[in-house]
């Protein structure tokens, strides 16, 4: 967030999709705070100076209801007039795991076919994308699709969606200090 000249938040195009994929993982109870950090500083997380986001600020961060669109001051909460970037579900499912009052149920398994399923999200409402084969005249066509029925935000070709991914994994530069993390980062995930 960042204010857009006339005092009023708006959204940080560079960051948002950075601080929302934080909220998508630590949902997931699958990963540590500190390897989450590490990864969207990878991503090319900044703070407005242009430093690394530090975990001090990452853990304030994420549990900032700014980011669903809520001010808060003291005890006083109020809705604001700006968009969010997470959604007050994925808030809650974030606080929740940070506080230890649950963790996710991961029931998906991986799949060869889709492997961006249930961790590619949907632009427009900013749910996980689910996936399948689509029937066609006499084939069928993997795709990609946003899961909320009433979206309808997202479909999109297997080829499509993995090949944007592909792309956007070839923009990143992980930093050297990252790369000597990743053997102890693969190691905690086990």
């Amino acid at each position: 967030m960042r204010t857009n000249g006339t005092k009023n938040l708006a959204i940080d195009g560079e960051r948002a999709p950075i601080i929302r994929k934080a909220f998508e993982l630590l949902a997931t109870g699958s990963y540590k705070t500190d390897d989450v950090l590490n990864a969207v500083n990878a991503m090319g997380l900044r703070t407005m100076r242009g430093t690394p986001v530090t975990p001090q600020s990452f853990s304030q961060m994420i549990r900032n209801p700014i980011y669903m669109a809520w001010i808060q001051s003291g005890q006083n909460r109020a809705k604001g007039n700006f968009e969010a970037i997470v959604s007050e579900e994925l808030f809650a499912v974030v606080q929740d795991v940070l506080n230890g009052r649950r963790v996710p149920v991961l029931h998906k398994r991986v799949s060869e076919d889709f492997p961006l399923r249930g961790f590619a999200s949907c632009a427009k409402c900013n749910r996980l994308l689910t996936a399948g084969w689509a029937q066609g005249r006499g084939k069928k066509y993997a795709r990609y699709w946003c899961y909320n029925k009433t979206c309808k935000g997202v479909g999109i070709s297997r080829e499509g969606l993995e090949g944007h991914f592909v792309r956007l994994l070839g923009m990143m530069q992980p930093t050297a200090d990252l790369i000597a993390k990743l053997p102890d980062i693969a190691e905690s995930n086990r």
